[in-house]
């Protein structure tokens, strides 16, 4: 079926009138997993990880090489329509939530020679310069974020879970721009919020990529002056790069954040991945080490996994990871088979 057609449909479930334009087009796709956790309190589950999602693009050409952007983007859980989670009662029991949509990136924009500027909420710099760009299982159980190998949710605020590797930032502007083989993305939080109404701070990522045909090297900050946990502020950098040669991909990538702490503060974060192409097959293997200065619980983690491509927008993976803990208690594993369809 004709994607501006499907626009149409989803712009009028939506309620998004740009959906209606002819330059509109429908994107997502759909992920279910089956995950068995090497632990007595989660066993088997099926489960989609926030990876289901459903958005509206648009482009209009203005002229004069200036163009007018339009993205909303949603979050849909394929497997049991909650995209929002199971929410708590006050007698701590397990309810369903009525959300079958929750929000992702909403964004408008202009981009011409000037580069790119975009206004809403948005993706981050840091999140997705390496980071997630360099995890094939992002937004699976076997992913490397979460402090696998990768910053995951830290802060408070409006700003939760996105100074790492995790959300959006709501209230915020960016600019995008190429200067030849460098790229350059700031992201501002105008308003964050802050802990409390009354005690907004502001939040800044920012990045800069050299690329070439084969390989890439990046830097990345970021900073929150006012909503790191405990509330102390946050900040990050990160460095890594990723080089193909033929079948090969291997990727890296070193993080150390200040929390904000009052005790033990730092943490460091490595990530490295390589992939194998076979055919219609992806191997990859993957490891992470996190260590937190001055704390006696670092962990290393590892992950073993294979995605089958039937198509260029179906896929099929099983895969293994395993996190190695110092703390008592702590170690964990997952083995997961999942299957995702993109539209």
């Amino acid at each position: 079926m004709n994607k501006k057609l499907i626009a149409l449909a989803v712009g009028a479930a939506l309620g998004t009138p740009m959906a209606a334009q002819a330059g509109a087009t429908v994107y997502g796709h759909g992920q279910v997993e089956i995950a068995n956790y090497g632990s007595d309190d989660k066993g088997t589950a099926v489960v989609d990880n926030a990876r289901g999602r459903i958005g509206v693009k648009s482009t209009e050409d203005l002229g004069g090489g200036l163009k007018a952007l339009f993205k909303v983007e949603f979050k849909a859980d394929f497997a049991d329509g909650v995209a929002g989670g199971k929410l708590t009662d006050s007698n701590g029991d397990t309810v369903q939530s009525d959300a079958s949509l929750t929000k992702r990136e909403m964004m408008v924009g202009l981009k011409g020679n000037f580069g790119e500027v975009q206004l809403g909420r948005l993706k981050t710099a840091y999140k997705y310069t390496g980071g997630v760009k360099y995890d094939p299982f992002v937004a699976t159980v076997l992913e490397a974020r979460d402090g696998n190998a990768m910053s995951g949710k830290v802060g408070v605020g409006a700003i939760k879970k996105a100074a790492g590797h995790h959300a959006f930032v709501d209230d915020s502007i960016a600019y995008k721009n190429k200067f030849g083989d460098i790229s350059l993305w700031i992201t501002y939080d105008l308003d964050d919020g802050g802990p409390s109404s009354d005690t907004g701070g502001n939040a800044l990522t920012a990045s800069v990529k050299f690329s070439q045909k084969n390989w890439e090297v990046f830097v990345a900050t970021v900073d929150d002056d006012n909503d790191g946990a405990p509330g102390n502020g946050y900040s990050a950098t990160k460095i890594g790069g990723q080089f193909r040669t033929g079948p090969h991909k291997i990727s890296a990538q070193l993080e150390n954040a200040d929390t904000g702490a009052v005790v033990n503060p730092d943490i460091q974060y490595i990530y490295l991945d390589y992939q194998f192409k076979m055919g219609k097959n992806i191997f990859d293997v993957a490891y992470g080490q996190v260590d937190p200065d001055g704390a006696n619980n670092d962990h290393d983690w590892l992950r073993l996994a294979v995605i089958h491509k039937f198509s260029k927008k179906t896929r099929a993976w099983i895969g293994w990871s395993n996190l190695d803990s110092d703390l008592p208690n702590s170690d964990s594993s997952v083995v997961s088979v999942g299957l995702r369809v993109d539209i």
